[in-house]
């Protein structure tokens, strides 16, 4: 009896120490993530020590915090370690401390911005249900302030988020799918974060679902019993990007003379597996922050350059003497002069469509008289740069034109907007520091007709929205066009004439399409970028992965010629002959894909994209070089022939003609070498005939006619041996 006592007396305690290892596990499951904190409903989470918090917490592996196991690596990745729901109460006058944290392992010590429009978390704050999963249809970011990080030795090594929610969006959104699923639901694609106002946003990928359950002590129903509170944390499925920027102008556009579209993309991949799994990419949402540019000064005559570089950050001021506005500076400029000057040049009226130091005024005398008039005028020039012309050449380089100046690289403008230095900034972007001299704070028409606006767009885009790129010649095109818009001299038709239709926003880049010679023109990317394009898309094929191109926005560049006069060094130019140009184009910042769409066969499937912000800008191009109808007739004839020969260099009937060329040309030889033969043969006979003739007599005669012709002289006579048996008498 003892014996089978203590037999079930060890089953009954192996049983116990089974259910209680199993509720520890579960509890290690459930509470991942979970820090420690107090059981106050008065307490301010806001305000605990975060070494506090993580002691005695677990991460979203369950692994009991160990400061051992976070050290300071100068080379360390940026680390998410753990997600908290704080405060959610049973009555809705406990809610003033309900909020949400996240804690990241910051190992080389950045220091985060800790401005409230500095940081941000990405969440899902919609649902739908797709093969009997709930899953995220929609994405938002929120701004996240950092109310605690470590210090002393261990400064900045672990921060402390708190995520805003001024409209209880995430908390309504929380309560009512607890109403429909029995818990509260929070999906964290990732997070942005700022180190300083002039760098790009940093981003992490969190790709976390929690859902919580329960209240914590003094939250519940009954404030005296302990906490029921859980937390299930789930891996979710995120877009991790590397984005990459690109840009195209188009020849001269409909919008008028010096006008062309531009169009701003970025290129990225999206692995194989996610397209077999989602079906075809469908739409992207995407958000950035835009604006136009102010007039962008290039030149190519370093006297002028090195003049006009000490007046970025200067502003005209009223300081009149004809005609320049600012007598203190002995520079003008102008675009767009009309001047017409009356019997003996006595009275002249001279408008000017832009001009910078120069002003409108009138002079009126019984015998002359002076108007000018200046439509509109600039005060500073902030952006100026320097750029050697360049040879645009013709036709088999017979007719070549000279450049008024360079172009200047995309990069060029980002560093100078990055490290041009202002105590004003815009207020449209407040988390960067971006000089307000440096833009006009508008948008092209046609972008605001669109609803676009200064500032921050977020903007849905899908397949269907397709987008035509109009040439000049399709508004304009007569030679009265010509006349009126450029005078005598205009740009070659083909700048006219670039139009592009029924363009699609993104599309999937095939390898074959890297084979084109005209890369550029077929996809809209720059020219200057097509090398590490190739290079991107090849290394994506490698990885398998899908390489995509997303056209995200078209707007109006403008580059025109500058006429001028520099009276420090005496040099007066008209737009025709100048050797500068003024550009304006637009700008987008922080530009940022938030969910992707994919269309399968029966649904639609939404995943959050996560990748450092990237700044679209554009590099400026020179005014097209211009021709008079004379050097166009040349060229245009030359430009005929030259096509027709780079089609024929490389045509299959070229082909067959060297095939066919090289056929005659073989039976030219092979008859002249038969001819030459037939010489040589011809030439040997005549020389054996001619020796035959030449060659001595040899008469044969007996021994004894010798003998009776002794004496008989010139003739030479070779005997002939008698035979034994012949008899010497006959």
């Amino acid at each position: 009896m003892k014996k089978l006592f203590n037999k079930t007396s060890i089953r009954f305690l192996v049983a116990v120490l089974v259910f209680i290892t199993f509720a520890l596990l579960s509890w290690e499951i459930i509470s991942t993530g979970l820090i420690a904190y107090a059981s106050d409903n008065n307490l301010k989470f806001d305000n605990t020590s975060i070494f506090d918090d993580l002691y005695g917490s677990k991460d979203d592996n369950g692994n009991e915090f160990d400061l051992s196991n976070y050290p300071i690596d100068k080379d360390g990745e940026l680390q998410f370690f753990s997600f908290v729901e704080y405060g959610y109460s049973y009555y809705a006058n406990y809610e003033k401390n309900y909020a949400l944290y996240l804690y990241l392992y910051n190992p080389q010590q950045l220091n985060f911005q800790t401005y409230l429009d500095s940081n941000v978390v990405r969440m899902g704050v919609s649902y739908a249900t797709k093969d009997d999963n709930i899953v995220v249809s929609e994405y938002e970011d929120f701004n996240i302030v950092c109310v605690s990080r470590t210090t002393g030795d261990y400064s900045n090594l672990f921060y402390k988020f708190k995520v805003l929610d001024p409209n209880k969006k995430i908390l309504s959104m929380a309560q009512a799918y607890e109403k429909e699923n029995g818990c509260r639901r929070y999906d964290i694609a990732g997070v942005y974060l700022k180190t300083d106002k002039s760098d790009v946003t940093l981003d992490k990928n969190i790709g976390r679902t929690y859902k919580c359950s329960g209240y914590m002590a003094t939250y519940g129903k009954d404030a005296n019993n302990p906490s029921t509170f859980v937390c299930n944390v789930e891996k979710l499925e995120t877009l991790d990007l590397k984005v990459y920027q690109t840009s195209y102008l188009t020849g001269v556009s409909s919008a008028g003379a010096y006008h062309h579209n531009n169009v701003s993309s970025v290129y990225f991949a999206i692995p194989q597996r996610v397209l077999d799994k989602y079906g075809s990419l469908w739409e992207i949402y995407a958000q950035w922050y835009e604006c136009k540019t102010a007039p962008i000064f290039v030149t190519s005559n370093s006297n002028l350059y090195n003049g006009m570089k000490d007046l970025t950050h200067y502003s005209l001021s009223e300081n009149k003497n004809k005609p320049r506005f600012d007598d203190s500076v002995l520079y003008y400029f102008y675009y767009g002069m009309d001047s017409n000057e009356g019997l003996g040049q006595v009275h002249s009226r001279t408008t000017y469509d832009w001009a910078y130091n120069l002003y409108s005024y009138e002079e009126d005398y019984p015998s002359s008289s002076t108007h000018v008039t200046v439509s509109n005028s600039a005060l500073n020039l902030p952006y100026v740069f320097y750029s050697p012309s360049y040879t645009v050449n013709g036709a088999f380089n017979v007719i070549n034109k000279q450049t008024v100046a360079g172009d200047v690289t995309s990069s060029q403008i980002r560093d100078y907007i990055q490290n041009y230095k202002s105590s004003n900034y815009v207020d449209w972007h407040t988390s960067r520091n971006l000089a307000s001299e440096l833009f006009v704070n508008t948008v092209d028409s046609a972008r605001a007709d669109k609803g676009i606006k200064v500032g921050l767009n977020k903007v849905r885009t899908n397949l269907g929205d397709t987008f035509d790129l109009k040439s000049w010649n399709s508004e304009y095109g007569s030679w009265w066009d010509k006349l009126t818009q450029y005078g005598w001299s205009y740009p070659k038709n083909e700048v006219l004439d670039e139009q592009h239709t029924n363009v699609k926003p993104f599309e999937e880049v095939i390898n074959t399409a890297l084979n084109s010679v005209t890369l550029s023109s077929d996809l809209l990317i720059n020219e200057n970028d097509v090398d590490s394009f190739k290079t991107f898309c090849n290394s994506s094929y490698a990885n398998d992965e899908v390489p995509y191109l997303f056209r995200f926005a078209v707007s109006d560049y403008y580059s025109r010629p500058l006429g001028y006069g520099d009276s420090q060094n005496k040099v007066y130019k008209t737009e025709k002959e100048s050797d500068t140009y003024l550009a304006q184009e637009t700008v987008f910042f922080d530009f940022n894909i938030i969910t992707m769409t994919f269309k399968g066969k029966e649904d639609y499937y939404t995943l959050a994209a996560m990748h450092t912000p990237v700044d679209v800008i554009s590099g400026v191009e020179a005014p097209d070089p211009e021709y008079t109808p004379g050097e166009h007739l040349v060229n245009s004839f030359l430009g005929a022939i030259e096509k027709f020969w780079n089609w024929l260099k490389d045509s299959d009937f070229l082909k067959a003609l060297k095939i066919l060329g090289l056929i005659i040309a073989g039976a030219i030889i092979l008859m002249i070498v038969i001819k030459v033969v037939l010489l040589i043969i011809k030439a040997v006979k005549k020389f054996k005939k001619g020796s035959l003739e030449q060659k001595q007599i040899n008469v044969v005669v007996t021994s004894d006619a010798v003998r009776k012709n002794e004496k008989q002289q010139g003739i030479k006579c070779k005997t002939r041996p008698k035979p034994k048996n012949e008899s010497r008498r006959r």
